[in-house]
């Protein structure tokens, strides 16, 4: 096996380790859901899989006319990476919209409870609190 070669796959087995790991840790610490975290162990035991049987890479990349099959093993990783970041783009702009119907909804009940003080002739207890104390120093 050549040397360069040698190098990637080791590369490859160091980095999926290394996500597993931290896949592991985020999940301890609840900062990543289950799901989430499913798809990144799965990535990271490919990785090590490719690291450890440069045969399957090789092969693969053969199949598919590509010469280098350590690019045909990053070309896959940037493929990977860019559904992961469209799909967490997807869910960003959900999250996004749902963040604008709340705070409407908020404005709204602020509104009403509002109304509502006003009606039964409560006062904002800010207001009360200053009326409260001009009529202390009055004293």
């Amino acid at each position: 096996m050549h040397g360069l070669y040698r190098f990637i796959y080791i590369f490859m087995i160091i980095a999926g380790a290394a996500l597993i790991y931290s896949t592991m840790r985020l999940l301890v610490k609840r900062r990543m859901t289950e799901v989430n975290s499913i798809l990144w162990f799965v990535i990271g035991f490919v990785t090590i899989l490719a690291g450890c049987c440069p045969e399957i890479v090789t092969n693969l990349a053969a199949k598919l006319y590509i010469e280098y099959s350590p690019a045909f093993v990053f070309m896959a990783a940037i493929l990977i990476l860019l559904l992961i970041v469209f799909e967490n783009t997807v869910m960003i702009s959900d999250l996004t919209s749902q963040v604008q119907e709340l705070a409407i909804q908020l404005s709204i009940m602020e509104e009403e409870l509002a109304r509502a003080k006003t009606a039964a002739g409560e006062q904002e207890p800010a207001k009360a609190w200053e009326e409260a104390a001009a009529a202390e120093e009055e004293q």
